[in-house]
């Protein structure tokens, strides 16, 4: 698997975005979330978050996604606070 580019001023190029929507379909599948759902959307923007702030390794932001969701499965919910 190729590696991302490394982000600068938090610009993603195209096959930064192919390759992290990979990432991102490869977890929500491993981890049965279903497309659409909050926690898809969830998952979706803690993978852009992660390259913006400057994770370029793909095993690390797979390992940190991992942690995320360990997390938002720990509270107990989906969301916490329902708008």
């Amino acid at each position: 698997m190729k590696g991302l580019s490394t982000p600068s001023s938090g610009i993603a190029y195209p096959e930064d975005m192919h390759r992290l929507k990979q990432l991102f379909d490869l977890f929500c599948k491993s981890h049965h979330i279903e497309a659409g759902s909050f926690d898809a959307e969830k998952i979706a923007q803690a993978t852009m978050s992660l390259f913006q702030a400057g994770v370029s390794d793909e095993a690390e932001i797979r390992a940190s996604l991992e942690i995320f969701h360990k997390r938002r499965i720990g509270r107990g919910g989906p969301c916490p606070l329902k708008a």
